[in-house]
């Protein structure tokens, strides 16, 4: 229960930061099959909503992935 309170909060959280303008941020991690995924993630984020689509690959690894996102500079 709590852990579900504590990413409920996460995600309001990182929903009231600046506005991207119509622009989605894919990132992930630096090994294969996150890089696939991430890209996939993309294609179809630009297909089906026609966003522009930010993509920002080979970040370290999963503590700087968390980071990103909790400080909105990634979205995905």
């Amino acid at each position: 229960m709590i852990a579900w309170l504590a990413f409920l909060l996460i995600a309001l959280l990182t929903a009231c930061g600046p506005s991207r303008e119509n622009r989605i941020v894919v990132g992930s991690k630096n090994f294969t099959e996150q890089l696939i995924l991430g890209e996939l993630i993309a294609q179809q984020l630009e297909n089906k909503t026609r966003l522009i689509v930010e993509r920002r690959f080979y970040l370290a690894g999963t503590y700087i992935c968390q980071q990103a996102i909790l400080g909105g500079r990634i979205d995905v």
